[in-house]
């Protein structure tokens, strides 16, 4: 069946080369080798076997080249070469710059079951080599034959990924991607290939001191994954099944560059139960993490095998058993390994020293058990508890192993245990504790705990009377009456006595109550004596009644005896002064006074409108003021002011003081005066 070819964006693709003890002398496979050119004339380029012609631009599909070699060296540095269907036997091709060949299947997976079926395949029948600093080389979809071979070598700073291929071996000779020789800080990667042999072996093959290997949803007949001299390595969602010749039927692990960077090791599943020889499902010499696989080994096989080298890997949670006999591992590690957490079988034979228990039950591997979860206990905070702001509280938990032989790795809480507890904000609350034990399980618990500000309980319960408002007027200023001056009467009898100057008596006088408004002298002259400054003095209720002008008006006035010739020791009475109302008087800055009972007072504001709690409380009379709280009627919740909080998140609430709101005050100190500002008059 033919097709047209398609000629849309490149596919995501990813080049690879990987592991292996098997090293390969691949520079005895350069010599004669047709070599990339650096410069390029196309991007992309087109190779059609049969249709096209190396003399061609192969800048179209309707002028493509006939070579894959020739694609190659004809690209740009960086471009991509599609190739049709049909099959390119270019003896040996080495590609130094960096491409992206993309094949007749490029995007579909090697081991989809469409590419079983179908013949129509880019077919590379020679060998390929990919040597150079800093190249990305990319190989999808294309079929590999018999004869074909792929290598890495000397690839310093790149990145290799070959993705959406299939790899056929036959005729006794190895083939696929066979070696792996990189220097270092290069990337490979191999993903969604089918690799088959016939008689010895397709491998992926690897070793050399590589930085970053990727081994994920391939499918091996016949065919293993052999690692070494790599600094990171990951083993994925593999599938091996059937025979392979030789001891490593499905993943060999050698010595990695760094051992303490185990190879990961995770989801894979190799069926060899139809094994007839004795060799190995898993073989470790190199550290690994091995978890959620499935090993299951022929009679004589092994699932697993810890050679010298492999002893620090750590083995949980796989399905081990097989159902051709009993299950065995062996360890040769000459140290203690653990596998413990692993489905064993029915039966099963363990070799060398191993720790196993406790063992999974089934080969259920998700979200089953081992032995038991983490057990965790937290005692303080108490679930439900609550506390009082800033409360001293010590935390307190502990965590336990699920099971004997497993180990609490970690448990932590959201404070360290033998810490204190956060209870520097008020509100809802929550303590965390997560313990994790040595095979990985892991139990997290969380209790509620609430901090409370302290709540205004008035005690004792005080009479809610409003303080009235002092309105403090200029009126309070005593004017002087000109009647309060003594009229000479031109009457005879010039002696002046002193009681004919015309005194105020105390009663004609405005009295005022101490604690009231300004108090008039008692004398009847009206002289501009301080005490006629209007100031509002502090009053302990206030009640700022308008005083009324102080006339001297005699309570008794005598007959007007003095002349006008008969001046005694001159009384202030008798001298021609200038009135109040003559002299500019300052005006008074109003204040409002509240007298606080020791506890609690309830009051109506009506001093400076929206004036700040701490302005206010920074006023004479407020140090003795140790909160102020608000009823916030439409949200049913209190609002606070606390002087010795001011830094403290959420405990002061409370913002401004308005007019006609009502608050309670809380006093440190019996019979407090305090005197704040009133708001200001307008004009």
């Amino acid at each position: 069946m033919r097709r047209s070819l398609n000629f849309g964006s490149p596919p995501l693709v990813q080049l690879v080369a990987l592991f292996g003890v098997l090293i390969v002398a691949a520079a005895a496979l350069l010599g004669g080798a047709s070599r990339s050119s650096a410069s390029g004339t196309c991007n992309p380029c087109y190779v059609n076997a049969s249709t096209g012609n190396d003399a061609n631009s192969g800048s179209s599909y309707y002028d493509p080249f006939k070579t894959l070699s020739k694609g190659i060296d004809a690209v740009e540095p960086g471009g991509t070469v599609i190739v049709a269907e049909g099959t390119y036997d270019d003896t040996f091709i080495q590609v130094m710059k960096s491409v992206t060949l993309k094949g007749w299947r490029s995007g579909t997976p090697g081991h989809a079951i469409s590419r079983s079926i179908l013949t129509d395949e880019s077919v590379i029948a020679g060998e390929i080599s990919f040597q150079g600093d800093g190249l990305h080389v990319v190989v999808d979809g294309f079929k590999f034959a018999s004869t074909s071979r792929l290598y890495v070598v000397d690839v310093e700073n790149g990145r290799v990924e070959m993705i959406n291929n299939r790899f056929e071996s036959g005729g006794g000779s190895n083939g696929g991607i066979y070696q792996i020789y990189p220097s270092t800080d290069i990337s490979v990667a191999v993903k969604n290939n089918w690799f088959a042999s016939t008689l010895i072996a397709n491998d992926v093959t690897s070793s050399g001191n590589g930085e970053s290997l990727v081994v994920q949803d391939n499918v091996f007949e016949n065919a293993a994954v052999l690692v070494s001299h790599w600094r990171d390595v990951e083993i994925k969602n593999n599938q091996f099944t059937s025979s392979r010749y030789g001891s490593c039927q499905a993943i060999c692990i050698g010595a990695l560059i760094d051992p303490t960077r185990p190879a990961i090791i995770e989801g894979n599943q190799a069926n060899l139960t139809a094994n007839s020889d004795k060799a190995y499902a898993l073989h470790l010499a190199g550290p690994a993490r091995v978890t959620q696989n499935r090993f299951h080994a022929g009679p004589q096989g092994y699932a697993v095998w810890v050679a010298s080298g492999g002893g620090d890997s750590v083995i949980h949670f796989n399905d081990l058993s097989s159902s051709a006999s009993a299950t065995f591992v062996n360890n040769a590690a000459g140290k203690q390994v653990d596998i413990r957490c692993n489905y064993w079988g029915s039966t099963y034979t363990v070799g060398g020293d191993m720790q196993t228990e406790p063992r999974l039950q089934s080969n259920q591997l998700t979200g089953q058990i081992c032995g038991g979860l983490p057990q965790l206990s937290i005692t303080a905070p108490a679930d439900g508890a609550t506390y009082s702001l800033e409360e001293e509280v010590t935390v307190s938990f502990e965590c336990t192993p699920g099971a004997t032989g497993l180990l609490i790795a970690e448990c932590t809480g959201s404070s360290d245990d033998g810490s204190l507890l956060d209870t520097s904000t008020p509100g809802p609350h929550e303590f965390t504790v997560t313990a994790v034990d040595d095979v990985g399980q892991s139990a997290i618990v969380t209790v509620s705990y609430k901090v409370e500000a302290p709540t205004p309980t008035p005690t004792p319960s005080p009479e809610p009377s409003v303080t009235p408002s002092p309105t403090a007027s200029p009126t309070a200023s005593p004017t002087a009456s000109p009647t309060a001056s003594p009229t000479a009467s031109p009457t005879a009898s010039p002696t002046a006595s002193p009681t004919a100057s015309p005194t105020a008596s105390p009663t004609a006088s405005p009295t005022a109550s101490p604690t009231a408004s300004p108090t008039a002298s008692p004398t009847a002259s009206p002289t501009t004596s301080p005490t006629v400054t209007p100031t509002a003095s502090p009053t302990s209720t206030p009640t700022a009644t308008a005083t009324p002008s102080p006339t001297s008006t005699p309570a008794s006035t005598p007959s007007p005896t003095a002349t006008a010739s008969a001046t005694p020791t001159p009384s202030a009475t008798e001298e021609p002064t200038s009135t109040p109302s003559e002299t500019p008087t300052p005006k008074p800055t109003p204040t409002v006074n509240y007298r606080l009972n020791y506890g609690w007072t309830l009051l109506s504001w009506t001093a400076k409108d929206r004036i700040s709690p701490a302005e206010a409380l920074a006023q004479p009379g407020g140090d003795a003021i140790t909160a102020i709280y608000a009823w916030l009627a439409a949200e049913r919740r209190w609002l606070g002011f606390f002087p010795n909080g001011v830094n403290v998140p959420g405990a002061n609430d409370l913002t401004e003081l308005r007019n006609g709101g009502v608050y309670w005050i809380a006093n440190r100190r019996d019979d407090t005066e305090w005197v704040v500002p009133a708001s200001p008059e307008e004009d």
